[in-house]
């Protein structure tokens, strides 16, 4: 598939256009001084822009002055099409988004854990293509994969999945020969704070996003930028240990968050013969069934709300976020959840940073996955210059 004319971006192209997205309507002139770029450089960064329709000219609320009015550029989300997709455990989900991360078209195909993963990929590049040939919206420029693990610096291989088993997959190298398109790879859980932040709350500049499903995952974005952290950026709140004689998690060790706090946890909590009606949450079940005086469901609920404390009270205490979004199973908490919780993580952190944080809910609540695939590619196709390799 071709990118349908969409002009190569230099690393000017991607300053111009984050300049935009971040401070709104710019003059050329306010162009030129806040990127210390001439006036003709900048012309002639956006002209081939406006010609393919990613920027509009807008003199509607210039002052009036004499000689020829200053028009401002503008971003238009609407001129192109990213395709989001998001691989978790056992499922993998596409969509085609447009240039504000709302997706369009999406759908969710299980597969089997056990696969290679050559055979998920394939899976994956099947269905991108099935959704490429029925879309009849505006161009397509690129492909970002929100991936379960982390992804390496260049945004094009997943290092590690520790719940999937998979070492160094070139994913973006696989996906790129099969779709003639660019794809981007990242975190999944750091995705979905970017998208959250970028396209839902664009004042927040300090946001942690946690994701529970199959394991816990956390992704943020602090003094307004995607957080990495140390190896390959690796946030591991599901591996914090906060029982060293609780349960063996996973990668090897014992009383991890997400030992507790996952879909496993919650099923063996609510009976596997015993679960939910359809449409009804596993975390419903159990907060149901605890406020119903079921003993055994209101320890488990209560383990789940310390382990998660524990959990969030150290990312509060290290990194200080103002928003907590609560995605995955955890967007179905109630508000006696969410309280019960506030009280065991306030009574771990520092005291100055009690009531400095708030829960939310995902911006893109039913499309969290594709939202952070297509946040993934917009990011780092539009708006960030390609890293040296």
């Amino acid at each position: 598939m071709s990118t349908f004319g969409f002009p190569a971006l230099m690393a000017n192209d991607h300053r111009v256009l984050r300049l935009l997205r971040d401070n709104g309507p710019q003059s050329r002139a306010a162009l030129s001084v806040a990127t210390g770029l001439s006036p003709t450089t900048i012309t002639k960064i956006v002209a081939p822009l406006l010609d393919f329709g990613l920027l509009t000219e807008d003199s509607a609320d210039t002052p009036a002055r004499v000689g020829r009015p200053a028009t401002k550029l503008r971003l238009n989300p609407s001129a192109i099409a990213v395709v989001g997709a998001h691989i978790g455990v056992g499922e993998v989900t596409v969509g085609i988004a447009d240039g504000a991360a709302n997706m369009r078209l999406q759908r969710s195909i299980r597969f089997d854990v056990s696969s290679s993963p050559s055979e998920v990929l394939e899976l994956l590049a099947d269905a991108i293509d099935a959704e490429l040939r029925v879309w009849h919206g505006p161009a397509v420029i690129g492909v970002g994969v929100a991936v379960p693990g982390s992804a390496d610096i260049r945004h094009r291989t997943n290092v590690l999945s520790i719940n999937l088993d998979w070492h160094d997959v070139p994913i973006a190298d696989h996906l790129e020969l099969r779709l003639r398109l660019p794809v981007v790879v990242e975190h999944n859980v750091r995705a979905m704070a970017l998208a959250d932040q970028r396209y839902g709350r664009p004042s927040e500049l300090n946001l942690a996003y946690v994701y529970a499903q199959t394991g816990t995952g956390l992704g943020m974005v602090l003094n307004g930028e995607p957080f990495y952290s140390g190896a390959h950026g690796v946030s591991s709140l599901g591996h914090l240990r906060v029982d060293p004689s609780g349960r063996t998690c996973s990668c090897g060790s014992r009383g991890c968050v997400e030992t507790v706090v996952s879909d496993a946890f919650l099923q063996e909590a609510v009976g596997a013969s015993d679960g939910p009606d359809v449409g009804s949450s596993l975390l419903h079940v159990l907060e149901d069934r605890a406020r119903d005086g079921d003993l055994s469901a209101r320890s488990a609920l209560t383990e789940l709300v310390e382990y998660l404390g524990l959990g969030l009270a150290s990312v509060i205490n290290l990194m200080g976020p103002r928003t907590i979004v609560m995605g995955g199973f955890l967007a179905e908490a109630s508000s006696s959840f969410l309280s019960e919780l506030a009280a065991n993580v306030d009574s771990e952190i520092f005291p100055l940073l009690i009531d400095s944080y708030t829960f939310a809910l995902p911006t893109f609540r039913d499309s969290e996955g594709g939202s952070a695939g297509s946040a993934t590619a917009l990011e780092y196709l539009l708006f960030t210059p390609k890293r040296a390799t």
